[in-house]
């Protein structure tokens, strides 16, 4: 018995000194992968990622080109532009915002949905960004009611729509009425007269 119990002895002394061993080799392994890994990154330049933004729009034509021509002008922000049809814009962005999709901006197309959006709290005020931003505010006053609510912007316009005022001018000389046309060559057309 005694000859089986030192052999056990010895052999726990030897599975003791091998796990020492796999232990040294694996600590010295990782120290290798650390010092590794610190000279890499010493002597790396790290490069800056642009910042993504994500930002929702319908399927114009006249998009594509300015995004990628703004994507290609600089390296400091990408707009990943995610296009919606535009006959399903309106009911599709409406849903993405009700669902807390990833968005960073979107386009309105509807003047008349800044109001729910607002409401729901989708849209921020951009008052303050405006003025961090020497933006002229004043570029867009034309456009004024239609952007703020309660005295806060909540859109800046990209592009508008043109209005068009179709008349006969037989039936304003019938009436004895100056046409549209000379209000407007004397800086009269307002909208009371229109």
């Amino acid at each position: 018995m005694k000859g089986s119990i030192a052999f056990v002895k010895k052999m726990n002394i030897k599975r003791g000194n091998i796990l020492r061993k796999k232990r040294l080799i694996i600590l010295v392994f990782i120290f290798i992968l650390l010092i590794m890994g610190l000279l890499s990154n010493c002597t790396k330049t790290k490069t800056k990622e642009p910042v993504s933004v994500i930002f929702y729009l319908w399927d114009d034509p006249a998009y594509p080109p300015i995004i990628e021509t703004f994507n290609n002008s600089q390296k400091e922000i990408f707009v990943d532009a995610k296009y919606i049809p535009t006959n399903d814009y309106e009911a599709k962005i409406s849903v993405l915002l009700a669902a807390g999709t990833e968005m960073d901006g979107y386009m309105q197309k509807r003047s008349t949905d800044i109001f729910a959006h607002y409401e729901n709290g989708y849209i921020a005020p951009l008052d303050d960004l405006c003025k961090k931003y020497n933006f002229d505010l004043n570029a867009i006053k034309g456009y004024k009611d239609a952007i703020t609510i309660n005295g806060n912007t909540l859109a800046i316009p990209f592009r508008g729509a043109s209005y068009f005022t179709y008349y006969n001018k037989k039936i304003f000389k019938k009436a004895g009425i100056p046409t549209p046309d000379t209000y407007v060559e004397n800086g009269e057309w307002t909208w009371s007269k229109f």
